[in-house]
């Protein structure tokens, strides 16, 4: 592999770990473990823990991170690597908010409390850049680069019309260039970004606000973030009374006095300079109804209640009678509650026996068969705005039921807090898992056997114009005859026509393609580089462009070339060349896979998908878990989930999981 130096122009994410304590007393960062943990679409896939080793010359742990947005970030903090004794959960967006390289104090589970500093590296030094490549799907007006955000642990006002921002029927805008957060009905009403250079327009007034320190003994509301202002700590312009936080001041457009004026005037320029499709903004239909208002300050009033010790006990009776409600309980005709039907009713038919993995409840057994489950916690699949994610994996999985090399879906339900996705469980756990065990034993044969199983797992999806887009061994679950089926549908794509395109920046680092890494569209191609960089892996027990920071894999990917293994045979080699071709037009595909000598007999793929061929390991998979550990593990039952997030999740518009129900079993 050759080696490269820092040529990344994509930003990411720099964290330093210089001190943990535990109540009153600080420990030993050389005596600690750090574990990193990633996840991406709010859970539904994730890439592999890290852990960072501790520099003993500067003592402390430093990890990287790219900036991807709704990406989640995990902190465990071990005193046993078997044991996770502290923990600390954030997002790369509340990161990047105290991106200032000042080191701050965050609080662990079970009084851990670190000391971090965050550092945003700009290889391009244009920060602005760095916070728009977030997300892809920027909603651009009057200059303002507004995302989606749900506000569901503090509320906040709206900068326009003062009204609450709160819950999942609320969803509020906030401005990537200024912080400024509106309704999604507002958005319209705002004056014109600080970034905003009307080129078309000299006389645009740019008159500065005049803030003075606000001596407020009581709290208040930014008008321009929304967040609350803790006392002392307001700032006031002395013109027009506008109130902000000391952060926010230098946010705020230039345009004290002037707003009708500025209103006016951007009309005026809308009209000579006819806005592309990128800055058409489409509003969304009106969420408010006066039923979800009143609903909407009794949770707020529940969910403020909740965060003092006084009124908790009060707070926690209320709203079990609002979820005993929702749930539709205590309905006595219980045909015309939501959530009474089949899909309750076989949730409490399930036996728990083991936990599988992240996001996964585990092993569970019904009619003397066992299945695999899968739960998703509503709240935070929209928090994370992956709403679609899940019904694309829904609607796929159930798509493709009964292909063999695809593991398949019995049943999706839900209750009032979680998705569940009911699966076919696979006893000998994830392909990475033997990898790591029993990889240094493949030979030739294996590797065929293996990676043929995955290429007609990704032809069959490919001919219902479905592309993958997360191939990885983690997303490959093993049979006890050796088989493989493909799992973890989260990132998929569906098209409508063959030659259909996206440019969606989506995938685990080390196997996503280049065409993906240049921002540029692609298609199907992608799915086949996962499949080189797997079969490589089987032989070296690496991925070919790996780095311990991922911003530098992307460098590799793009310009970097690999060594081919040494106990490798020439029909293999010839396939990996094809595969981790960085042309996607000249990369293999089915056809030539089908073609080639690897694939001939006796593991062609002809006869992989008639089943007709044994797998060429010769000795018995394990059970993974391991039937003996089902009997020592405690007892699994579905995590609690705190009160604020009820709160919120009583928000969500029942009408988006109406439909999304269905039993196979």
């Amino acid at each position: 592999m050759t080696s490269s130096v820092r040529t990344v122009s994509e930003p990411f994410v720099r964290v330093r770990f210089v001190q943990f304590s535990v109540g009153p007393q600080n420990q030993q960062l050389e005596n600690l473990k750090l574990q990193v943990d990633t996840y991406d679409a709010q859970q539904i896939s994730s890439g592999r823990p890290k852990f960072p080793k501790y520099d003993k010359e500067k003592h402390h742990f430093l990890f990287e991170t790219r900036t991807k947005q709704g990406r989640q970030i995990v902190l465990g903090v071990f005193h046993d690597i078997k044991k996770t004794n502290y923990t600390f959960q954030t997002s790369i967006e509340d990161l990047i908010r105290n991106a200032d390289n000042i080191i701050r104090e965050y609080r662990f589970s079970d009084k851990g409390r670190a000391s971090m500093s965050v550092e945003l590296i700009i290889p391009n030094e244009n920060v602005r850049d760095a916070q728009r490549a977030v997300d892809n799907k920027i909603h651009k007006h009057y200059g303002h680069e507004f995302l989606p955000k749900y506000f569901t642990i503090l509320p906040v006002f709206c900068s326009e019309c003062k009204k609450v921002l709160w819950g999942f029927n609320k969803p509020g805008y906030r401005c990537q260039l200024c912080d400024l957060v509106v309704h999604n009905e507002c958005i319209s009403q705002v004056t014109a970004c600080k970034q905003l250079a009307l080129v078309d327009s000299p006389s645009l007034p740019t008159i500065p606000h005049n803030f003075v320190l606000e001596p407020n003994f009581r709290p208040l509301f930014c008008d321009h973030d929304g967040k609350i202002i803790h006392p002392l700590r307001a700032w006031k312009c002395s013109e027009c009374g506008m109130i902000v936080h000391s952060k926010c001041r230098t946010n705020v457009a230039k345009f004290c006095g002037t707003r009708q004026m500025v209103v006016k005037m951007y009309e005026q320029w809308k009209e000579q300079n006819q806005p592309n499709n990128a800055e058409t903004y489409l509003i969304a239909d009106d969420y408010t109804t006066e039923d979800i208002e009143a609903n909407n300050k009794q949770l707020i009033n529940i969910n403020d209640r909740l965060l003092h010790d006084q009124e908790r006990t009060g707070a926690k009776q209320d709203l079990n009678r609002i979820t005993k409600i929702f749930e539709g309980s205590g309905n006595s005709n219980q045909t015309i509650s939501l959530y009474y039907n089949k899909s309750t009713a076989l949730l409490n038919e399930l036996t728990f026996h083991a936990l599988l993995g992240h996001g996964m409840s585990g092993s569970v057994k019904h009619s003397k068969r066992h299945f695999a489950l899968k739960a998703l916690r509503k709240h935070r699949i929209f928090e994370a705005n992956e709403y679609d994610c899940m019904k694309s994996e829904r609607d796929v999985l159930h798509d493709v039921r009964g292909n063999p090399f695809i593991i398949r879906l019995y049943a999706v339900f839900h209750d009032f807090q979680r998705v569940y996705f009911l699966l076919e469980y696979a006893p000998c756990g994830n392909f990475y898992d033997f990898l790591v065990r029993f990889g240094s034993e493949f030979d030739n044969n294996c590797v065929k056997w293996f990676s043929a199983h995955v290429i007609c797992a990704i032809g069959y999806l490919h001919s219902k114009l479905v592309m993958h887009r997360d191939l990885k061994p983690e997303n490959v679950l093993l049979m006890r005859d050796g088989r493989l089926k493909l799992a973890d549908f989260g990132f998929c794509k569906q098209f409508t026509s063959p030659k259909g395109t996206t440019q969606t920046f989506c995938g685990t680092c080390e196997y996503i393609a280049p065409e993906i890494y240049q921002h540029s569209a692609y298609s199907f191609p992608v799915d086949y580089w996962s499949i080189g960089i797997m079969i490589y892996e089987m032989l070296m027990l690496k991925t070919p462009f790996y780095h311990p920071h991922e911003v530098e894999i992307r460098t590799h990917v793009i310009n970097g070339d690999f060594e081919y293994p040494t106990k490798i045979s020439d029909d293999l080699q010839t396939v990996i060349a094809g595969l981790l071709t960085k042309n996607p037009q000249l990369r293999f595909g089915i056809s030539d896979l089908r073609s080639s000598d690897c694939y001939s007999s006796p593991y062609s793929l002809e006869d992989i998908e008639q089943g007709v061929i044994r797998c060429p390991w010769k000795r018995p998979i394990p059970f993974n878990p391991a039937p003996e550990q089902f009997a020592s593990m405690q007892p699994v039952r579905l995590s609690q989930i705190d009160e604020q997030s009820l709160c919120a999740t009583l928000t969500l518009n029942k009408d988006d999981f109406r439909h999304l129900s269905f039993i196979d079993l």
